[in-house]
Formats: C-alpha cells, sequence, structure tokens
C-alpha cells in the first residue's frame, strides 16, 4: 500500500513478517528499490519489475500499412516476371518457326528452269527462269506450275513456288500464322525493293506473327543463282 509519493521519492508501507518497510529514492529510471527496515533491520535492494508497454492502435496500423504496401510490391514482380517469361517464350517459339520455314525454302531449287534439267551442269540466264505472273509495277507473285498445288507446300520443288504462300494456323502451332514472300532483288541494292526483272537473285521474306499477342518475327535472306 503506497502511503506518500513525492518526486524522486516514493514511500511504501509493507508488511513482511511482521515488520514494516520505508522505501526511499525510487525514481522513474530505477531498475532497484531501496528497502529499510523502520525497527532498523539491514537495507536490501529488491529488483523492480518492468513497466511493459502495450501496443498501440496507431502503430498497429501503420505496421499494417507498411506490411500491406510490401506485399503488394512483391505481387508486381511476380506479375511482371511471369509476363516476361511469356513474352520470351512466345518470341523464342515465333523465331523457330520463321527459321524453319527459311531453311526450308532455301533448300529447293533456285528456279523451275533447272529442276528435272537433264543436263545438270548447264548455266542459265536471267531471262531463262521464271517470270513474275505481272512483270509491271504491281508484283503478284509467280505463276505455279502444272504439278504444283497452291496451298500446298508437298508440291513445292523450287523457291518462288513458296512466293505468297500462307499457313493460318501453322500445323501444330494454332496460336501463330506464317507467310512467305519470294521475289527477284536487284544485285545492286539486295536489301532494296523488289527488282521487276529477272536477276541472279532472289530474296526470301518469312514472317511470322502470333494471332493472341501483338509479335512478329521477320527473317530476310537472299538467294544467289551462281550458275555452273
Amino acid at each position: 500500500m503506497q502511503s506518500q509519493a513525492g518526486r524522486g521519492h516514493r514511500e511504501y508501507d509493507f508488511e513482511s513478517r511482521g515488520d514494516t518497510f520505508h522505501a526511499c529514492s525510487v525514481t522513474k529510471r530505477s531498475r532497484y528499490v531501496t528497502i529499510q527496515s523502520l525497527s532498523g533491520g539491514e537495507v536490501q535492494m529488491v529488483k523492480t519489475l518492468k513497466n511493459n508497454k502495450g501496443i498501440s492502435m496507431i502503430e498497429v496500423l501503420v505496421a499494417s500499412a507498411i506490411f500491406a504496401v510490401g506485399l503488394l510490391n512483391m505481387g508486381q514482380v511476380f506479375v511482371m516476371g511471369g509476363a516476361a517469361i511469356f513474352n520470351a517464350r512466345v518470341q523464342t517459339e515465333a523465331t523457330i518457326l520463321a527459321q524453319e520455314m527459311m531453311e526450308e525454302v532455301q533448300s529447293k531449287a533456285f528456279d523451275e528452269a533447272i529442276v528435272g534439267d537433264d543436263n545438270p551442269f548447264r548455266t542459265r540466264l536471267p531471262y531463262q527462269f521464271t517470270d513474275y505472273k505481272n512483270p509491271g509495277d504491281t508484283l503478284n507473285g509467280f505463276p505455279l506450275d502444272a504439278d504444283e498445288v497452291a496451298g500446298d507446300k508437298s508440291t513445292f520443288d523450287d523457291m518462288d513456288d513458296y512466293s505468297n504462300f500462307v499457313e493460318d494456323p501453322v500445323p501444330f502451332e494454332p496460336d501463330f500464322k506464317r507467310t512467305v514472300k519470294v521475289v527477284y532483288a536487284d544485285s545492286d541494292s539486295l536489301e532494296g525493293p523488289a527488282s521487276l526483272v529477272r536477276t541472279e537473285y532472289k530474296k526470301i521474306i518469312v514472317r511470322v506473327e502470333s494471332k493472341r499477342f501483338e509479335y512478329k518475327a521477320t527473317f530476310s535472306s537472299v538467294a544467289y543463282y551462281r550458275g555452273i
């Protein structure tokens, strides 16, 4: 039971085994309280209990807000990381499909004039190569031969058969569309516009588009007829 309190000094009455004690010189920062027997007993040092202060509502709200912001940022990182991985996969698949078609076209004969020739050592001149359907200002691809079927690449035997060829969708890849363009190229500017006349160069352009996402992969290559 507290009997008296003053600044820097508190007095308490204790009862312990019949003795009454007087506490003095106690401050708020003291970890110990000095207890002296009123009957002349010896001084004892008793450790006081620490004042455990509770958590206020404001501290709880601030901690919750900090946790929520951190959790939101972590969620954004996971979402962005997942999107980057998915985009990389789409780009990889499109690149593989474009490269696959480019290699297929390049594996064919340069021109129909070379296919089935009984003299493989014969050298051809550009005027002997297949001309455009419409060699004017507007190109309309190359004509197909009698044994070739439009859209059926299994019947193609030379490069220009693939001109304006479209696969939509690509076999076993329903999310992609693949198109091919073959034109004559000018020897002075292989990367320039298509040549309206026949040359020893054919430019092959393969484009693969994702039908679900905005991504396109375009490959271009120039084939050169060297003759024999």
